[in-house]
């Protein structure tokens, strides 16, 4: 379960996201929709931990996204595939979920039999 208590974020004096409190139940597959302007990336980019709230909250399956987890633990539960990011080199889905694996392998990067029925 993700949990925003009163979130507030934005990018240099700018603040975009004020008191934004939000709780989506696990299973659940949920939009956010508003104009453009209205934070969806910036509330996108606070539950991934790409920028941290200024103000407030967000906890995942009770614990502190920030803080709570380390590097390595966070990447194993938290994933993004942005829409308009151009790639820098041309992969197919089966090397791109293949980099979902990466905080699950080992120090030498190989993936083993477990690895490659989860990428299926």
């Amino acid at each position: 379960m993700i949990i925003c208590r009163g979130v507030a974020a934005g990018y240099g004096q700018r603040l975009v996201l004020r008191d934004v409190t939000l709780k989506v139940a696990e299973g659940r597959l949920t939009g956010l929709l508003g104009p453009n302007g209205a934070g969806k990336s910036t509330l996108l980019r606070c539950l991934t931990r790409l920028l941290p709230p200024r103000r407030g909250q967000v906890c995942l399956d009770g614990r502190n996204l920030y803080g709570g987890y380390g590097e390595r633990e966070a990447a194993r539960l938290i994933a993004l595939v942005p829409q308009d990011e151009g790639m820098v080199f041309p992969l197919t889905v089966r090397e791109l979920v293949q980099l979902g694996r990466t905080p699950f392998v080992g120090r030498f990067g190989w993936l083993t039999q477990a690895d490659g029925r989860a990428v299926e």
